[in-house]
């Protein structure tokens, strides 16, 4: 990949400064770098430079702060606007009419996983690259992430399939993962807080029907142990001072079950929904109960929406055990396979228990080993745009880091949000993480979705596009890997702008609106009884106004 010289990058940066207008004080600009053939760019960090964004300061009535990233401008450029008091142009094709008035569930965060690989890349890099990776991640001048997904031992996406508890009826604390560090680091720099969530791929093989790390069953006479094995995982974190916020009940206990072959490779464990009721019920919240851990909720499933209302309806059999269900976690894999209207089922049908998305990331090749593609970030506004308008409160992306290769993982590679290069002592934000940040940033914990109309007809669902995209690698992977390719992904996409609204936390309130069209889009916002905005959205751009009331 060829590399631009020092001189030539702050040229860029004077550029981006100046495109779209004003800068926010104090903000530092993407330092540019073409991604791999045929893809958008990356924003480049290192030991001594990353580019930043500050909170949006309140602005008064009738402005507004928009921010925005596209495949041709990386990074955020921000510039700001004015409500129109009534709308002039008669030729807007996209129109959103926002009601404030009308207020739906709380959005309670997003972030992503400490996995091994992550703290492997972390680790690889200069103190100084890693302060502002996490920087970039959780702090102010950052996205502000503020979940963590924890895995409880090894994942996929570790050197080797382990758990904290190897030997059999080991009595001395379990071994803490390398990330400890990086964890206690966002820790630090976080002013919105990190909720941690433990989750579990593998139960100790001696405790297991098959005696090894892949699928396999906890044998019932063990079930009381590996509840024992999550508070021992409580207490050690706790005395490192980090408090568990929510556990889940293992990784895609599900998918393993009905994509044996598939997934072989991978450490896992099974459990139907019947046994994890028992489990819950009998083993692990007793213990819970009768510890200094009675306030740490569970969110059963952690698999694909396509399982949750089966899941759901075994645990409301037992109105018991159904009390100290908090939730249900979620993975965007196979959304395809389903209507996102399943959320608002779940959400009419369990009024009181968290819809939360846990996992999400981009595994085919060749779209996950490149640099500087924009249909991931595409994909991912898109899912998350849907997902949060069907009762959606929680949005997490995989690995906090990968290598160029998306890895190193025990089964499938995946595209990442962040790229690790420790041979220059650099890391490359990708479009996705910019796309990300558009609504972790500007959406706080604790605010609100607000009702969106729009005039736009029904569309596909992003996942359904990004399949038949992928229906043929080979030949996709060679028209990619060509020298001085263009490729057009965008064929496959729907030419659609959509949009989320929110009332947030600290008082403001925040539009996003996302445009996967190959053109320029008119677009009209109708926020009840404050005015319009007018502008033009900038092709395969996502763009967030920020105002206040």
């Amino acid at each position: 990949m060829k590399f631009i010289k020092t001189e030539m990058l702050f040229i860029w940066l004077i550029i981006l400064f100046s495109i779209k207008g004003t800068s926010v004080l104090g903000d530092l600009g993407c330092i540019p770098r073409q991604g791999d053939p045929g893809q958008g760019y990356v924003c480049v960090c290192n030991s001594t430079y990353c580019d930043t964004i500050e909170r949006p300061t309140p602005l008064p009535l009738g402005h507004y702060h928009w921010y925005s990233t596209s495949n041709s401008t990386p990074g955020f450029s921000h510039t700001t606007g004015t409500f129109m008091n009534v709308s002039f142009d008669n030729v807007t094709d996209v129109v959103f009419k926002i009601n404030t008035s009308v207020r739906f569930q709380e959005i309670i965060g997003y972030g992503a996983s400490f996995t091994d690989t992550s703290g492997i890349h972390l680790a690889s890099l200069p103190t100084g690259a890693q302060n502002n990776m996490i920087e970039s991640y959780f702090g102010t001048s950052g996205i502000e992430y503020n979940l963590g997904r924890l895995p409880i031992g090894g994942t996929d996406f570790s050197p080797r399939p382990y758990t904290l508890d190897d030997v059999p009826f080991d009595e001395r604390p379990p071994i803490l993962q390398s990330y400890i560090p990086f964890i206690k680091k966002a820790m630090s720099v976080s002013e919105r807080g990190i909720k941690l969530i433990g989750c579990t791929w593998m139960a100790p093989a001696w405790m297991k029907d098959n005696d090894n790390n892949h699928s396999g069953y906890v044998r019932a006479k063990y079930l009381r142990t590996w509840a024992q094995y999550h508070i021992k995982f409580l207490e050690a974190y706790q005395k490192l001072g980090m408090d568990i916020w929510a556990l889940s009940g293992g990784n895609e206990v599900m998918l393993s079950m009905v994509l044996p072959i598939a997934l072989n490779s991978l450490n896992s464990t099974l459990v139907t929904a019947p046994i994890q009721r028992l489990w819950l019920k009998e083993h692990l919240k007793p213990l819970l109960l009768a510890s200094n851990f009675s306030n740490v909720k569970f969110v059963a499933l952690d698999d694909a929406r396509v399982f949750a209302p089966y899941w759901l309806s075994r645990f409301a059999e037992d109105p018991e055990v159904y009390q100290y269900l908090d939730g249900v976690a979620l993975h965007w894999y196979f959304d395809w396979l389903s209507s996102p209207s399943i959320l608002t089922g779940l959400h009419q049908d369990f009024p009181d228990k968290m819809i939360m998305y846990t996992e999400s990331s981009i595994n085919f090749e060749p779209i996950s080993k490149y640099l500087g593609p924009w249909i991931v970030a595409a994909t991912y506004s898109y899912n998350l745009i849907e997902n949060l308008n069907h009762w959606a409160q929680t949005y997490m992306d995989w690995n906090l880091a990968v290598d160029h290769e998306g890895g190193p993982s025990l089964g499938l590679d995946v595209a990442g949000a962040v790229v690790v290069n420790k041979t220059s002592g650099e890391f490359y934000k990708q479009p996705v993480f910019y796309a990300l940040g558009h609504f972790s940033k500007f959406i706080p914990p604790g605010s609100k979705r607000l009702q969106v109309e729009s005039n736009q007809k029904k569309t596909p669902r992003a996942d359904v596009i990004f399949m038949s995209m992928m229906k043929h690698p080979e030949e996709d992977a060679e028209l990619y890997s060509s020298a001085g390719a263009s490729p057009d992904p965008w064929q496959f996409l729907p030419s659609v702008v959509d949009c989320l609204a929110t009332t947030n936390s600290d008082g403001s309130y925040t539009i996003i609106v996302h445009s996967t069209r190959n053109e320029t889009a008119h677009v009209t916002v109708e926020v009840s009884d404050h005015g319009y905005i007018e502008v033009d959205i900038e092709a395969y751009s996502i763009n967030t106004f920020v105002y206040w009331l």
